[in-house]
């Protein structure tokens, strides 16, 4: 897994493409998709943490 010192630019690069907002669920694919490293097993590792910690927001 990246540190986050690694994701910021990538994570900026994706905001600025998306007009400097988007949804989680969005912006997650576009971000990994930056890192070939990353397996899916990962992806779901980081999924299950930020949504039990509720760092996911939904507005519905």
């Amino acid at each position: 897994m990246p540190k986050q010192s690694e994701i910021e630019v990538p994570l900026l690069e994706v905001l600025i493409s998306l007009g400097g907002q988007g949804k989680p669920k969005e912006i997650y694919p576009l971000v990994t998709q930056k890192f070939h490293n990353i397996t899916q097993e990962d992806l779901d590792n980081v999924w299950n943490l930020v949504e039990t910690n509720g760092l996911i927001v939904s507005n519905g």
